[in-house]
């Protein structure tokens, strides 16, 4: 049954497996994230340059086709999660105890694919993100693992696809750390960066190049040079995009409700957003006449290279104004995609925002006399939105110094990421993915040592022998079994041996103390009948919660059938989390 430990033990090399598995999977995920990514690139490749020439109608087309492609694997594979990738992970690590099933990765692909190749304004960061955690929790379900090494094993993955993605593999562990896991130990932090080594290196072996397989390679920043006289500039930056990361995060989340009071078929719904989507690229094109996709279509890592190459020509209100208007654009555009349940990430719309807003900042900066460069901007701000809207500093902050390979940016980078979250926060206290969650009554709260409590289960820490009685037997009956019992409470039980009630220690005290009318009562007499029942699924964040309802200190733990199986002590289960706590991390 415990597949994993057995393998361990045999081996005799506990402390070495996660690691051994980390690799094996950041391998795995980096061949997937091939598989996942190429067909995508090559098909928008195809689209913004020798496809159909002007696109004109297939603009129009294009969105539609691609979210009713995806509504059809929706309906062959559903779920009841219509969420984007991170947020179906964060479900799976929060309340889930990690557990993932391959076809939840299986079915993010697919609906991507369509989505995103098709023009959806998505990235496909967030569905290789689930792709890799769906086969982490995978493995770790056919080792038979405790929660701790599948919450491990499922960040593993999502950690090897976004390195594998980006090549960036410092950024992937900052994110699963971040974000997902929000865990810095050493238990996790280890592997998890064996994972996403082995998921970037395997990716560019394959390919035989170290750019990235989605993003922008690091020549397109070879010419500029950051420098300490910057910083304050960089700050200003940040804070604008800090807080436009926030409102961009409010207006998701609107936008969701909005698409949410839509009465129809919930795979209708992602439909309309690309209808919606298609208008606004037909509107683009016939005011604009531009050949090609739209900007706002796709991942948007092209425009974000032009807009990196040269900022838009012409003065520099006209220059401001065009950027305006693209921001705007590709912010509505990615709402009609995701906000509507299209299959996709945010992580590459979030970078072209960040880029646009940056670059803006720049051109006014210049206009005023500061010696800047918009590309430079553009940078900082890429890092910032990114940072403020996932609210994650450290992410940030990285991946836009992997992604430059400029080392004269990590300090401005750091800076304007911590800056642009602490900013983000004054108008959104949630993340974009924490937004999406509390659509579906999930809510997250902040990092603490109860992480703890919700990776372990009632399994992982055992029980205690139940001292049961019937309920219709005789009061005097507690007298014996109060003297013997390893538990101050004893369950009450009816007649198919289920548990329905408890006679608390207090209670039975204070009965004591009238020997007479305790022989004239019986068990259902002095039981509290308001019982909650624990399972040996059920984390040990849930055990807290229903004592502290129940104001117990023992509940019973029942098995499928509902028949006793044992009892939770308050005191064991505190007792296991500060064991937690004090083992080597």
């Amino acid at each position: 049954m415990i597949r994993a430990q057995t393998i361990s033990r045999l081996l005799g090399w506990d402390s070495w497996l996660p690691l051994a598995l980390a690799a094996t999977l950041g391998s795995a995920v980096g061949v997937a994230a091939l598989g996942f990514i190429l067909p995508i690139r090559a098909a928008l490749d195809w689209l913004s340059g020798s496809g159909p020439g002007h696109l004109g109608l297939w603009v129009l087309a294009l969105p539609i086709a691609g979210a009713l492609l995806a509504g059809v694997v929706a309906r062959l594979m559903p779920t009841s999660f219509r969420g984007h990738g991170v947020s179906r992970v964060l479900l799976a690590v929060h309340r889930d105890q990690g557990q993932m099933r391959l076809g939840i990765g299986i079915r993010q692909w697919l609906r991507s694919t369509f989505t995103i190749a098709s023009g959806g304004s998505a990235g496909p960061e967030g569905p290789i993100v689930t792709i890799g955690a769906a086969l982490g929790a995978s493995l770790a379900a056919w080792l038979g693992a405790g929660a701790q090494l599948r919450t491990t094993l499922l960040g593993c993955g999502a950690a090897a696809g976004l390195a594998a993605v980006f090549n960036a593999p410092l950024a992937g562990v900052f994110f699963v750390l971040e974000v997902i896991l929000r865990d810095f130990t050493l238990r996790t932090f280890a592997p998890i960066v064996v994972a996403a080594v082995m998921g970037a290196t395997t990716a560019q072996a394959i390919l035989g190049s170290n750019e990235p397989l989605f993003g922008i390679a690091p020549e397109a920043f070879a010419t500029d040079t950051f420098s300490i006289s910057h910083l304050p500039w960089m700050c200003a930056v940040a804070i604008l995009c800090g807080l436009a990361a926030g409102l961009f995060g409010r207006f998701c989340d609107w936008s969701q409700t909005q698409f949410e009071r839509i009465r129809t078929s919930p795979l209708l719904v992602p439909v309309i957003g690309a209808a919606l989507l298609a208008l606004l690229g037909l509107g683009w094109v016939a005011s604009t006449g531009e050949r090609g996709l739209p900007h706002f279509y796709g991942d948007g890592y092209p425009a974000v290279v032009a807009l990196l190459d040269q900022p838009p020509p012409g003065s520099t209100l006209s220059a401001l104004g065009l950027l305006a208007l693209a921001l705007l654009v590709k912010s509505v555009a990615t709402a009609c995609t995701v906000s509507s349940g299209g299959a996709g990430g945010l992580f590459a719309p979030t970078l072209l925002l960040g880029a646009i807003l940056g670059a803006a900042c720049g051109l006014l900066l210049r206009s005023v006399g500061i010696e800047v460069s918009p590309m430079q901007t553009a940078v900082i701000g890429m890092g910032a939105f990114v940072a403020g809207s996932a609210m994650a500093p450290l992410t940030g902050a990285v991946l836009v110094y992997e992604v430059t390979g400029l080392d004269s940016i990590m300090l401005s980078s750091v800076a304007a990421a911590a800056i642009a979250v602490t900013a983000a926060r004054l108008v959104n206290r949630e993340s974009i993915y924490e937004g999406e969650l509390r659509h579906y009554g999930v809510r997250l709260g902040v990092v603490s040592d109860s992480m703890l409590l919700r990776r372990q289960t009632i399994r992982d820490i055992g029980h205690t022998p139940a001292v049961a009685v019937r309920l219709d037997a005789p009061a005097e009956s507690l007298k014996g079994l109060a003297s013997t019992a390893e538990t101050a409470d004893i369950i009450a039980i009816d007649d198919s041996g289920r548990p329905v009630a408890v006679v608390a220690a207090a209670d039975l005290r204070s009965a004591l103390l009238n020997q007479s009318a305790l022989a004239i009562m019986h068990v259902q007499d002095l039981a509290r009948h308001d019982l909650p029942v624990l399972r040996l699924e059920d984390s040990l964040a849930e055990a807290l919660e229903r004592f502290s309802t129940a104001d117990l200190d023992t509940l019973p733990v029942v098995g499928a059938d509902g028949e006793l199986l044992g009892v939770l002590t308050r005191t064991r289960m505190l007792l296991a989390y500060h064991r937690l706590l004090d083992s080597p991390s």
